[in-house]
This record gives structure tokens, C-alpha cells and sequence, in this order.
């Protein structure tokens, strides 16, 4: 979703670190599959949210 237009240096940022980590805590585990939903925001040199997006990541454990 595009909140206004982007110009200058655009910063993309996500702060689900823990939830990821956990997502891979679990596959080593189980050693199974998981799906994950994050969420990343794009911030203008102002500090002005500019877009925000969701991506559904799917993961395997392969060895």
C-alpha cells in the first residue's frame, strides 16, 4: 500500500525479528515447514510513512 509518493532515500524496515527467530526455533525442532506474515514499512528522509507492505513467507528446514 502506497501512502504518498516516495522520493529521496527511502528506508524499509521490519521489526518482527523475534517472530522470525522463533519461526526458524521451530523448524529445527520439528523439522516441518511454517509460514510466517510480515510486515515491512517504507520511511521517507522525513520520517514520513510512505508505504507499508505484507509478505507471507513460506519456509522448509532442508539439511
Amino acid at each position: 500500500k502506497f501512502l504518498k509518493k516516495a522520493t529521496g532515500k527511502i528506508t524499509f524496515s521490519c521489526d518482527q525479528g523475534f517472530d522470525v527467530k522463533k519461526v526458524f526455533d521451530e523448524l529445527d525442532k520439528e523439522n516441518s515447514t511454517s509460514k510466517i506474515l510480515l510486515f515491512s514499512k517504507g520511511i521517507d528522509e522525513d520520517g514520513d510513512i510512505v508505504s507499508e507492505f505484507e509478505f507471507e513467507w513460506s519456509l522448509k528446514r532442508r539439511f
